[in-house]
């Protein structure tokens, strides 16, 4: 091989040794940017834990206080929430239940005082991102849904709130349920306070069931609320349920029936029409 040659070839290899390095490079300085990225989200989403009093079902719906919940949100995007469950007889017994949220796609129901859970099908990748976006980039007025209405802006324990009307749900003899909720701005739209009002023919209202917030506390929440309870027995839904039920002395009814369609969901077979499984619905729950 003459000089030249050899020259060439050096100059060839060169060339190509410095675009692998560039090649290279480029790939970690970009895992490096991605990992920010990732980072500085998480870093978005500020940590809570919240306390809301729960009114309603007597004489003065306003005064009576039936019942708490607790949400509490990490700063990876992790929720939790404890909230009682099974109706006003669920609610007087104590009965209670704790839902976690994780980012990892996973959603478990827990009933703590009968260690036994239900583990929903994870979310996809595309839900878990989009569950992302949305509290690092929340909607600016909060409207989250069709049909809804801002009324204005409120505080509630310090924090700017945007109080939205719900489209309303027509009930019967002409009545409607309207659900007006103050969600916090810098919080990712999370409810502090609602009420639930019916509304009558005549242009009336009658106060349902309220929330309040009465603590609101940053930083990361309790690990405990996140546990998963890896030594529960696994049930399907309507079996969690019926278990709970017995375990409170509280007669299964036709209204929790619909429990027993949520098993298709735990199966897989089935999707529920909007969200994630949900708790049994309290006649508190908000």
């Amino acid at each position: 091989m003459t000089y030249d040659a050899k020259s060439r070839f050096a100059s060839a290899a060169l060339v190509g040794a410095i675009a692998a390095m560039v090649m290279i490079g480029s790939f970690f300085v970009l895992k490096f940017l991605t990992s920010r990225q990732v980072a500085r989200a998480a870093s978005d989403i500020t940590p809570f834990t919240l306390e809301t009093e729960i009114h309603g079902q007597g004489a003065n719906p306003a005064e009576e206080v039936i019942g708490r919940r607790i949400d509490a949100r990490r700063s990876d995007g992790a929720q939790a929430l404890v909230m009682p469950v099974m109706g006003l007889a669920g609610i007087k017994a104590g009965a209670k239940a704790r839902k976690v949220i994780l980012m990892d796609g996973s959603i478990v129901t827990l009933n703590d005082d009968i260690r036994a859970k239900t583990s929903w099908p994870r979310r996809t990748t595309d839900r878990v991102d989009a569950l992302r976006r949305f509290l690092t980039n929340p909607p600016e007025s909060c409207l989250l849904h069709a049909g809804e209405t801002l009324l204005g802006y409120d505080v509630v324990l310090g924090q700017r709130t945007a109080i939205v009307r719900e489209k309303p749900i027509p009930a019967q003899e002409g009545q409607s349920l309207r659900d007006t909720k103050w969600r916090a701005l810098g919080l990712a739209c999370k409810t502090l306070r609602y009420q639930v009002e019916m509304e009558k023919p005549d242009g009336s209202q009658e106060l349902v069931t309220e929330g309040k917030a009465v603590s609101l506390k940053f930083g990361e929440p309790d690990p405990a609320l996140f546990d998963t309870g890896g030594s529960y027995a696994e049930l399907k839904p309507s079996e969690l349920w019926r278990l709970e039920a017995q375990r409170w002395g509280i007669p299964w009814n036709p209204s929790q029936e619909m429990e027993q369609t949520k098993d298709g969901v735990y199966l897989g077979l089935t999707t529920l029409s909007k969200g994630s499984p949900a708790l049994p619905r309290a006649s508190s729950g908000r």
